[in-house]
């Protein structure tokens, strides 16, 4: 049951235990009216102070409420927001790894050719391909590490929290 509802049978209840029906002459006619009687004005007098105390505390409570889904909305738009920009940095983190792994295995390969023992001519081949392939990989990490530098430049920080404050 929520609140409203029991606001709604709280009046109800009160209500019927105060409000009697009688008979009186209005412009010459007999009406049926509700009134309060004498032994009932005290017992009126304290319903209507407890329904002014719930009603108050209930429009509290919804404002609280309003108040608290409004900061949860806030904190976790805050920590999507930063969880999709650690996503994006860690994609971008694999990408410069596998362009270091392209790299170490030029080099690597070098080392195995020289290790076989090469002439003149293979050798100069041997550095020119070292230093086209790991041209390749330092640019492709350079432009990985310009785009991992601006994401977290355009990064926003987290919010100021709103949360409690009047």
């Amino acid at each position: 049951m929520n609140s409203q509802t029991f606001i709604l049978l709280a009046l109800g209840v009160a209500a019927g235990l105060i409000i009697d029906w009688g008979e009186t002459k209005i412009r010459g006619k007999v009406r049926t009216v509700p009134y309060i009687g004498r032994n009932q004005r005290n017992t009126t007098i304290a319903a209507v102070a407890i329904f002014a105390v719930v009603l108050t505390s209930s429009i509290n409570s919804f404002a609280a409420e309003r108040k608290n889904s409004e900061c949860y909305r806030q904190f976790f738009s805050a920590l999507q927001y930063n969880q999709d920009v650690t996503a994006a940095q860690r994609r971008l983190d694999d990408e410069i790894d596998r362009y270091n792994t392209q790299r170490h295995a030029v080099i690597d390969n070098v080392f195995v050719e020289l290790a076989k023992g090469v002439d003149p001519a293979t050798f100069a081949g041997l550095v020119t391909q070292y230093n086209k392939e790991t041209a390749i990989a330092n640019s492709e990490i350079d432009r990985v590490t310009r785009e991992k530098g601006l994401l977290e430049d355009t990064r926003r920080p987290y919010p100021a929290p709103t949360c409690g404050r009047a």
